[in-house]
């Protein structure tokens, strides 16, 4: 991540993870908090211990208007003598309004089933707990059957205790566990979370009315009831013991049987507040984090995706060990965070690419504008040392040029000229750096890193040349006079970055490798050449497939160049006109040079003159004829096969 991201970045994730964890610590969004955890619940088997007798529509129309006679829960009782525990959830806290008579043939049916009954004591709104009459309280254990609902009315959680007084729930486990693994259950958590096992009809259950008259279906055994728990209650709409649940609407009676399987297989779920909070504020700042170093857009959604799925995921996994992580403010604080990080980015990042079109859509080509605009990361403005390819071309004697014309006249003259290269060093990925009255200097390898730096300043090169004779005809039409360049290029280290004032400055490059591209243009006059290529850059050519782009070279001299104290080889880079005529002679004229650089002037001079007896026109031979004449006459001190220019 760039420095300057840094700040942003930090007060985004800062920003989200404050307001996200105030509210998730200020209860904002509880019910949709706690609806999406209610996804996390599957259906599944409910234990097998437990069986409802269901006070339905079919019992009451046959027994009778509701409520029953008390005898009516007394004869049931007696026929359910196998079970472990029978729960009641029905209230008992008036006298049966058949007289006592009524209430003492239940009270002795609950005697004969040694407090194995839990009957329902709901508890007021002022509080007060409705126990079943002292009658029938005094056999009997009681648990209050109230049902706790969350903020948008779903029954999710119980309670185990209040006012000293255990939740019918967990009075029947108690009483189960007591029985038949002879333990006492206990429980660090007030409030339980139901696990709910499925919609209703999950539980076994049979209607009141058919075990009252002894109606149990043939195919099941006598002891169904054997040992298990036998739960009572309404199920008939008229009754209106309903509550909704996450899984939909379901009787009181299955609400707690729900709960007592709960507390059966174990399954309590523990929240961790310190957990949920941690999450909403690291995963704040991971998603910033990912926001700001992920530059391409596809990619950043695919690894805010791959979050997600990882994050989720470790949720369900930590369900599976009973701890609920909160689904909701995690997963905002991802989505917020990513949201505001792009809108950010956006905006932010307009005026980056506004400065990046203005500063550079006058010297690079669209491809490489549009490259940096993608990710601008891969501009980095500022001096830095970047291995570079630089041209410098120059029109010859353009000095007698400009005198022939006039002002208006040369300057469309010129700007037709700077259009047509400049157009050749855009098409080849190069930049511009600057044009010096009719010189440009261009370089490849910045601001944008190109493995064929020099290839492609090389082919510009070529194309250059090739350019100029169309330009030349077409100077011809216009009766303005024809030119001639020459091409000067170097490969090597050299610092790029914005130089100037404060105020004005421009991109451009400097360093020795950069003067010695400007002294080999300047050499093409000498040597009578069109292109010089350095020794640095051709030997890096040379060691990589060429012949597809008709890359033709010769060696031509070895040179200090003024200013430079080491020597350098130079090399011609034949234009494609030339090509054809210098294939035959440059095994000649490197058999030349090698006798010149021995300082074996005489039989240099005789190959020298093959060659120009094959192409008369060749200057490098004439040059280097005319100095080997000259050295022989006046041979030079300390001759080590250097030839050292003073002029640049």
């Amino acid at each position: 991540m760039k420095l300057k991201n840094k700040k942003p970045a930090f007060l985004i994730g800062l920003f989200v993870a404050i307001l996200l964890s105030a509210m998730f610590l200020a209860g904002f969004l509880m019910p949709w908090r706690e609806k999406l955890i209610d996804l996390l619940f599957s259906k599944q088997m409910p234990p097998d211990n437990i069986v409802l007798l269901a006070i339905d529509d079919e019992s009451i129309s046959k027994i009778g208007q509701w409520p029953w006679p008390r005898k009516v829960f007394g004869e049931i009782i007696q026929k359910l003598g196998s079970a472990a525990v029978i729960g009641i959830d029905v209230n008992f806290k008036e006298p049966s309004s058949l007289g006592i008579e009524d209430d003492l043939i239940f009270s002795e049916s609950l005697k004969k089933a040694s407090k194995s009954v839990v009957l329902s004591a709901p508890i007021n709104q002022e509080g007060d707990i409705g126990y079943p009459i002292k009658l029938l309280a005094d056999v009997t254990r009681q648990g209050f059957t109230n049902i706790d609902t969350s903020y948008d009315g779903i029954a999710r959680r119980f309670r185990l205790n209040i006012n000293n007084l255990d939740s019918f729930a967990f009075q029947v486990h108690k009483l189960y566990e007591e029985k038949i693994n002879n333990t006492v259950p206990r429980f660090s958590q007030e409030m339980i979370r139901i696990k709910y096992y499925g919609s209703s009809g999950t539980f076994q259950s049979f209607s009141f009315y058919d075990i009252y008259k002894d109606k149990l279906p043939v195919e099941l055994s006598e002891d169904i009831f054997k040992d298990r728990i036998v739960l009572i209650g309404a199920t008939a709409p008229d009754l209106h013991d309903y509550h909704q649940t996450p899984i939909g609407t379901l009787s009181g009676v299955e609400l707690q049987a729900n709960a007592i399987s709960t507390l059966i297989e174990g399954a309590i779920f523990r929240t961790n507040k310190p957990l949920d909070l941690f999450l909403i504020i690291f995963l704040a700042f991971l998603t910033v984090t990912l926001s700001f170093y992920i530059k391409k857009f596809f990619s950043l959604i695919l690894s805010i995706l791959v979050l997600l799925i990882i994050f989720n995921s470790a949720i369900f996994l930590l369900f599976d060990a009973f701890l609920i992580v909160d689904l909701l403010y995690p997963n905002v604080a991802i989505i917020l965070t990513l949201a505001i990080s792009v809108v950010y980015q956006y905006f932010s990042t307009r005026k980056e690419k506004k400065l990046i079109q203005d500063s550079f859509s006058r010297y690079l080509s669209p491809v490489v504008i549009d490259q940096i605009l993608e990710d601008p990361s891969k501009l980095r403005l500022g001096g830095e040392k970047r291995e570079l390819t630089i041209l410098f071309s120059d029109i010859r004697n353009f000095t007698t040029i400009s005198e022939s014309m006039d002002p208006e006249r040369l300057t469309h003259f010129l700007n037709r000229y700077l259009t047509a290269m400049t157009e050749i060093v855009l098409e080849n990925n190069g930049l511009i750096d600057k044009y010096i009255g009719d010189a440009i200097m261009a370089f490849w390898g910045a601001p944008l890193s190109d493995k064929d730096h020099i290839l492609n300043a090389l082919l510009t090169a070529k194309r250059m040349i090739d350019k100029l004779e169309e330009f030349n005809r077409q100077s011809k039409e216009k009766n303005e006079p024809e030119i001639q360049i020459g091409i000067g290029i170097n490969s090597g280290l050299a610092t790029v970055g914005n130089l100037g004032s404060e105020n004005r400055f421009d991109y451009t490059a400097i360093g020795d490798s950069v003067n010695l591209a400007s002294r080999l243009e300047g050499l093409n006059k000498f040597y009578g050449t069109s292109i010089i290529v350095s020794g640095a850059t051709f030997q890096v050519i040379s060691q990589v497939q060429k012949t597809n782009h008709r890359l033709l070279f010769r060696e031509i001299d070895t040179v200090k160049v003024k200013g430079k104290k080491e020597a350098i080889k130079i090399f011609e880079l034949i234009p494609e006109a030339k090509q054809e005529k210098t294939i035959s002679i440059i095994s000649i004229f490197e058999a030349g040079l090698n006798f010149y650089y021995e300082g074996r002037w005489q039989e240099a001079v005789e190959n020298f003159n093959r060659v120009l007896n094959n192409l008369s026109d060749d200057e490098p031979s004439i040059l280097l004829k005319q100095r080997c004449e000259e050295f022989s006459n006046n041979q030079p001190q300390n001759w080590q096969g250097v030839f050292e220019l003073t002029n640049k």
